[in-house]
């Protein structure tokens, strides 16, 4: 989150190496469902993207947290009663 709060969208695809393929579907998917996008910051190739558009929206960090914490501990909850 801290890296989209303070970098632009050109810089990320340059510097960072962030496709723009997947910019371009985790900025449409965040814009579509707002900041419950965030529960599913776990998963692979998008949450990372998704975490930079909380950051380019300004998501209250505090707000930004607990949703990416709930998703997370939901995630491991459901991999430890799987096994």
């Amino acid at each position: 989150m801290l890296a989209g709060y303070l970098l632009h969208q050109g810089f990320m695809q340059t510097r960072l190496k962030v496709y723009k393929a997947n910019l371009i579907r985790a900025e449409a998917i965040f814009r579509k469902f707002g900041r419950w996008t965030l529960l599913f910051a776990w998963l692979p190739i998008i949450g990372d993207p998704l975490t930079l558009f909380a950051g380019l929206s300004r998501v209250n960090f505090g707000l930004f947290l607990l949703l990416v914490s709930v998703g997370k501990v939901a995630r491991y909850a459901v991999m430890a009663t799987s096994v």
